[in-house]
């Protein structure tokens, strides 16, 4: 979706998923050509070899980089293709001074071409009124009680153990932590501590109206 207002054009088409590199490749490049397209920003990672225009790519982390690939072409479709292709890049943008000295250290050559532009925060998350109740379950084990909010879910780099741990340490008795992102079997590595498995509480799907509600009322968020 384009954002209001908006001085321009927008073209939406289809193509096929399993296809995504061939097209991003090949297909991209021959459609910026063919429309007169003059700057192309890649926001997700990855971006074609053959850059006809000044290129800006943003890479949100390495983690795709340090993390296990599903097949051997996906591995070299990031590795190789990539690594090759950033070079050829007018600018790189990341969301953080940690994810800049990440990607310096993987590729030095992109050292002097990167801008860090953290995350912004939409206008709702200020706003009062609509915002969602929390979700039912959660409501009715959590009532009224002030808690810390964590996102991310299990995946070990976003290190719920360390929200645990922060809420262990914590002096007060009386604070909750809400944690967002688990499937439905709440599989948490190594297990919540018996003394804290009262005050910790899941919340798998939330609304975009929950969510923000949930940071509304929240002491803080752990990150």
């Amino acid at each position: 979706m384009a954002p209001a207002p908006f001085s321009g054009s927008v073209d939406i088409f289809p193509f096929r998923g399993d296809r995504f590199e061939l097209w991003e490749q090949v297909g991209l490049p021959l459609r910026l050509r063919r429309n007169g397209i003059q700057l192309l920003h890649c926001a997700e990672n990855t971006v074609p070899l053959w850059q006809p225009v000044p290129t800006v790519v943003t890479i949100h982390d390495t983690v795709l980089w340090t993390e296990k690939r599903p097949t051997r072409l996906d591995w070299h479709y990031l590795h190789h293709v990539q690594s090759l292709a950033y070079r050829w890049c007018a600018g790189i943008v990341t969301i953080s001074e940690s994810s800049r000295r990440d990607i310096a250290e993987r590729w030095p050559v992109l050292a002097d071409r990167i801008t860090v532009i953290p995350h912004g925060i939409a206008d709702e998350f200020f706003a009062e009124g609509n915002v969602g109740p929390p979700p039912e379950g959660l409501q009715r084990s959590l009532g009224r009680s002030p808690y810390l909010l964590y996102i991310g879910g299990s995946q070990p780099r976003k290190r719920f153990g360390w929200a645990l741990e922060l809420l262990a340490a914590c002096s007060r008795d009386d604070l909750h932590l809400v944690a967002c992102g688990f499937g439905a079997s709440h599989a948490v590595p190594g297990g919540i501590p018996p003394a804290l498995r009262a005050r910790v509480h899941f919340a798998p799907f939330v609304s975009d109206a929950q969510l923000v509600g949930l940071y509304q009322r929240a002491e803080a968020t752990v990150y």
